[in-house]
């Protein structure tokens, strides 16, 4: 038997907070969502709550679709510099060169031209899979280039 997630969720004004305590993991969650006028602000933060350090992969990824996107008007900004394609082709509609790294948000597309991510296409019809790589301040002021800042999504 499996023991009850102990979460919380709060909302105040244009804000959510939601908090998970993940006993078996050592870990605690928090999610903060936070509305500005057109943005959307995600911050999440993880803490290892264990008694000793363990290496902890995180991997993300916006889930959003209409209302909240419009092709080729909605911007996604991110902390995140370096970035990649995914290595094979991912769909009938790929116009990114598989498996090349860029600088966000410039994507070489495999017409030759350069893609900008920052905007959704206004395609009817794409296939893309790219990763980011954030880039966090610690504490001492350096990048962390394993930390994962959250990211704004703008309609």
């Amino acid at each position: 038997m499996h023991p009850r997630l102990s979460y919380a969720v709060e909302a105040s004004g244009d804000n959510i907070v939601t908090r998970a305590h993940l006993p078996r993991a050592g870990l605690e969650f928090e999610r903060r969502l936070e509305i500005r006028e057109t943005l959307i602000i995600v911050a999440e933060t993880v803490t290892n709550v264990a008694a000793c350090d363990r290496p902890i992969g995180w991997t993300q990824h916006v889930t959003l679709g209409p209302p909240f996107l419009e092709h080729g008007l909605t911007e996604f900004r991110t902390s995140a510099t370096q970035s990649c394609v995914f290595e094979t082709p991912f769909g009938a509609a790929d116009y990114l060169v598989a498996g090349a790294d860029f600088d966000w948000p410039s994507a070489p597309r495999i017409d030759g031209g350069m893609a900008d991510l920052s905007r959704s296409t206004a395609a009817p019809c794409s296939s893309a899979r790219t990763r980011r790589f954030p880039v966090a301040r610690h504490l001492g002021g350096e990048p962390q280039p394993h930390s994962a800042p959250g990211g704004t999504v703008r309609k």
